[in-house]
């Protein structure tokens, strides 16, 4: 059901993430022959470990904000605990917090990431 504010705001940012993450997965595999302009791909490029632990932690509060009862709320909660984990710990070994990284995190996991993330907050959108 839809709810005003809050599920437009997750609706319009599940978008953006959908965009940012699966234009540049279809340009590279040659199925759409455009990307993201210059400035938003070099932003999003220098920005990425942020987005990815901000928006899993959007995550986690959206599944918060529909109640734990839901079966999608608890869905929301578990990826969104994974991917500010994946956020986070290069975060936090980028300013030398802590010594170690996850080793398997390149651009094409942290745009599926994106667009995973994209489609639970547009169906957070509905549920809320």
């Amino acid at each position: 059901m839809w709810e005003g504010g809050r599920s437009t705001v997750s609706f319009v940012l599940g978008l953006i993430l959908i965009a940012v993450g699966l234009i540049p997965i279809l340009n590279q595999f040659g199925v759409i022959p455009f990307g993201l302009p210059a400035f938003l791909s070099g932003l999003v490029s220098s920005i990425i470990i942020w987005l990815i632990a901000g928006s899993g932690l959007y995550l986690i509060i959206e599944s918060f904000m529909e109640g734990l009862d839901e079966p999608s709320a608890k869905w929301l909660l578990i990826v969104g605990l994974v991917v500010l984990a994946l956020g986070l710990i290069p975060l936090l070994n980028s300013l030398g917090v802590i010594q170690f990284t996850v080793p398997l995190l390149s651009m094409m996991l942290f745009r599926i990431i994106f667009v995973i993330e994209g489609i639970l907050m547009i169906i957070g959108a509905f549920n809320m």
